[in-house]
């Protein structure tokens, strides 16, 4: 012990409870977490005792960056490795969205509309992004010919 503190993997602990890594609920006893890592088999709520989903964040600032780094969402596919290509969906009330619909602000901490962007929004694209009826109300950018289109169909 090092003033009062437990470390669990460490012999200089510098916090109450100091813990290199661990693993939780069902990797418990069953799967190493990688090192200084933790794992968790299961739902981990912060600010909430009842998690609704695998990460449920409750209350106050849930993501915040205060030294510029960004902070990424990503959607994964299932299936094993790395994969991109899920959706990431925002929305207010319960996790299965039957909350009271709010607003996504960028750059505004009061929206008023669906998605209220404060400053400049780039679209990019290769020209070569066909409108179909899949494609109804995209905004896309047409580089060689340097003009926006909104996609109407047929």
């Amino acid at each position: 012990m090092n003033a009062g503190n437990v470390g669990i993997g460490t012999t200089t602990p510098q916090s109450k409870l100091d813990v290199s890594n661990a693993s939780f609920g069902t990797y418990a006893g069953a799967t190493a977490a990688p090192a200084n890592d933790v794992i968790v088999g299961g739902s981990v709520g912060i600010g909430t005792t009842s998690p609704a989903g695998t990460l449920d964040v409750e209350g106050g600032n849930a993501a915040a960056s205060t030294n510029g780094t960004p902070i990424d969402l990503v959607a994964q596919s299932a299936g094993t490795g790395n994969q991109n290509g899920g959706n990431i969906i925002l929305t207010s009330g319960v996790a299965t969205g039957t909350g009271t619909a709010g607003n996504v602000g960028i750059g505004s901490t009061a929206p008023v509309e669906k998605l209220d962007v404060a400053g400049t929004i780039k679209v990019a694209g290769t020209g070569s992004e066909a409108c179909s009826s899949s494609a109804v109300g995209q905004i896309r950018y047409n580089p060689t010919g340097q003009y926006m289109e909104i996609c109407t169909y047929p």
